[in-house]
């Protein structure tokens, strides 16, 4: 998969400190589908591997 392929990744509310580390990754939330959008590689970087719950098909 390439590094910059965007993922949509699963951080519970309470998860502040990875809520963070998303964020300063360059991550997004996206509040209608409940998920944090990050790319492959930060993904892979930060061990978040398991929270992936798939891919952004319409990045915009």
């Amino acid at each position: 998969m390439a590094p910059e392929t965007l993922m949509t990744i699963q951080v519970e509310v309470d998860e502040r400190s990875v809520q963070q580390q998303v964020k300063q990754a360059g991550g997004r939330w996206l509040p209608e589908r409940k998920v944090w959008v990050l790319r492959h590689d930060q993904v892979q970087a930060l061990g978040l591997t398991p929270r992936v719950v798939g891919r952004l098909e319409n990045a915009t």
